[in-house]
């Protein structure tokens, strides 16, 4: 079997049926990572799931799109400050509601090889592609936090620890020449070929 899986629960077949009728979109609520080792649970049991079993912490959909008719591609993003303590990620579960409002497990997506989760607040993220089955990806509802998106604290706190880890020290703007504006230069400096005019002279 693959190492990473995604099983269709029982209610998210019915979910999907019932939304081919008129007036019944499914509306992706949430979504879930689990610490249970789901690897070697029957497909038959796993479609039988009616939540996960040791949710760690949940996750955002950052972005999706429609594959065909029948299939939504999602990418799901979990932020490691979420996560309460450290885990061994084996199970990612996504939630919805259908035309009763009411939210259930609409599927698993089991991993054979768990994903490690160290909790940190430095903006470390990890992500899932997943494409799921529906009755009609026309009427389904997803809702795009700003919790998915990479924010300027965390991108400037990346940048700085990718720097320190290289070494590089920005340059002193003070004492590089630039292509515009007046400015003075000490001492004598020698070009390989004259220098020429706005017009090549």
């Amino acid at each position: 079997m693959a190492s990473i899986y995604t099983v269709w629960t029982t209610k998210g077949k019915a979910m999907a049926a019932e939304q081919l009728g008129p007036n019944n979109p499914i509306t992706f609520t949430r979504v879930a990572a689990s610490s249970n080792d789901y690897s070697s649970t029957d497909p038959t049991a796993l479609a039988a799931l009616t939540k996960l079993d040791s949710e760690q912490q949940k996750g955002y959909i950052a972005y999706s799109n429609v594959i065909n008719s029948n299939t939504l591609h999602m990418e799901l993003l979990f932020k490691n400050s979420d996560a309460t303590q450290n885990y061994n990620l084996y199970a990612v579960g996504l939630y919805a509601a259908g035309s009763d409002k009411q939210e259930y497990l609409y599927s698993v997506t089991v991993l054979h090889d768990p994903q490690v989760v160290n909790t940190d607040s430095a903006g470390s993220t990890f992500g899932l592609s997943l494409n799921t089955i529906v009755g009609d990806a026309t009427t389904v509802n997803i809702t795009i936090t700003d919790a998915g998106a990479i924010t300027q604290t965390i991108l400037d706190a990346g940048l700085s620890t990718k720097q320190n880890l290289i070494g590089y020290t920005p340059a002193d703007d003070s004492k590089v020449v630039h292509t515009t504006g007046d400015e003075t230069i000490n001492g004598q400096k020698k070009f390989k070929t004259d220098p020429t005019d706005g017009a090549g002279n």
